[in-house]
């Protein structure tokens, strides 16, 4: 797990009352089922400087002729050798235009599972450099710190304390069946073994969903109840689980399908007011 301590790209001065926190991830960029203009759209609407980026993983596809999902209309016309080492070159061709406000890049079970067979923790240091931000593993902490401008614009951060600060925990996720009950659980049952996160980002089941999940405590002295209403969001994806004229992965599994494109979490200057929008 990573504790990446303050983010410079985190700690932001916004022009008005709201910071978006845009989630780009299980892009699978590679796959011919990797919706690339919706990824490109998601990146250009998300270039204001009320926003900023964090991907949970999984942004290549990954999958090589070793790999069971392995098809050969993948590779057609390719050099197998190149494959993957192409898709990360594209995905940063893909993500350059978020340059310098992009919070980390996280490690899905796919372009993990080809640096481990491979051997290749250089190319994704490569990759993560070329983007301009750091590696936070496949699961971390990390803070968001928000200064927010006054009527007149005046008012930024230079020295003063933030506004608002948001603590975030992620993970790439791990199982989730075939069911929405499946991939709540999986996300829920992460997000209960964190303590002190106000939003649990969660992603891999490629299900685009946020709820607020109140824990319930005393105050200081035990004498009142206490709330803290924990936001968690599945961070959706950007791979169709079917495409016309072929088999997929998912078709050949009966997977559901899934809903194209990353939820959006909203910042406002309020302890209570972080809200997320999906669609």
């Amino acid at each position: 797990m990573e504790f990446p301590g303050p983010i410079p790209c985190a700690r932001v001065s916004v022009p008005a009352d709201l910071l978006d926190v845009i989630p780009i991830g299980d892009t699978h960029i590679g796959s011919s089922g990797c919706a690339e203009h919706s990824v490109s759209e998601a990146v250009e609407e998300g270039r204001r400087p009320d926003a900023v980026f964090i991907s949970p993983g999984d942004l290549v596809d990954g999958v090589d002729i070793g790999d069971k999902r392995f098809s050969r209309d993948i590779a057609f016309g390719k050099n197998l050798a190149d494959l993957v080492p192409d898709q990360f070159r594209r995905a940063v061709e893909l993500l350059a235009p978020a340059r310098g406000r992009i919070i980390g890049i996280m490690r899905g079970n796919h372009d993990q599972g080809w640096i481990e067979r491979h051997g290749v923790e250089f190319l994704w240091q490569w990759f993560v450099q070329q983007l301009g931000t750091r590696d936070l593993g496949m699961s971390c902490f990390f803070d968001v710190a928000v200064w927010f401008n006054d009527a007149s614009g005046k008012r930024r951060k230079s020295g003063r304390p933030a506004d608002r600060r948001v603590r975030f925990a992620a993970h790439h996720g791990s199982g989730g069946g075939r069911t929405y009950g499946g991939k709540l659980n999986a996300g829920l049952r992460w997000s209960d073994g964190t303590y002190g996160a106000d939003v649990i980002l969660f992603a891999h089941t490629h299900m685009m969903s946020g709820i607020v999940d109140p824990k319930l405590g005393a105050n200081d002295d035990c004498s009142d109840y206490a709330a803290r209403n924990q936001l968690t969001v599945w961070t959706g994806g950007f791979l169709r689980s079917y495409e016309k004229g072929r088999m997929t992965y998912p078709e050949q599994r009966a997977m559901r399908p899934v809903a194209i494109g990353c939820p959006v979490i909203h910042i406002r200057p309020y302890p209570r007011r972080i809200r997320v929008e999906v669609g």
